[in-house]
């Protein structure tokens, strides 16, 4: 039998930021994490923008090293956080710039 999933209240949409709403701890797409997302975003299939930057950045160079579906996603993703590609590439640049001093 497969349990009814029903949403829940969480304090904050990781997503998305909102406060105090309803929805569920999903697992991601763009690696092994695991956030309480609001139920519009993942409605909307929204990822938390730092995990996707993580990731990208674990991957390789933006957008050379990555193949045409997780750029295609990735695109999706940018577009549903207002953001740039150039934003995005800068992002996971600062990304690796610290992570690479720090480790």
């Amino acid at each position: 039998m497969i349990p009814k999933i029903e949403p829940h209240k969480i304090d904050v949409c990781f997503a998305c930021g909102t406060l105090d709403t309803e929805g569920l701890v999903v697992c991601s797409g763009f690696g092994a994490f695991s956030d309480s997302i609001c139920m519009r975003c993942i409605s909307e299939g929204r990822e938390p923008y730092m995990e996707v930057v993580s990731y990208i950045a674990n991957a390789g160079r933006w957008p050379d090293d990555i193949n045409e579906d997780y750029q295609e996603e990735v695109r999706r993703q940018l577009r549903l956080h207002n953001k740039t590609e150039e934003e995005f590439a800068a992002d996971v640049e600062q990304y690796n710039i610290f992570f690479n001093q720090t480790f």
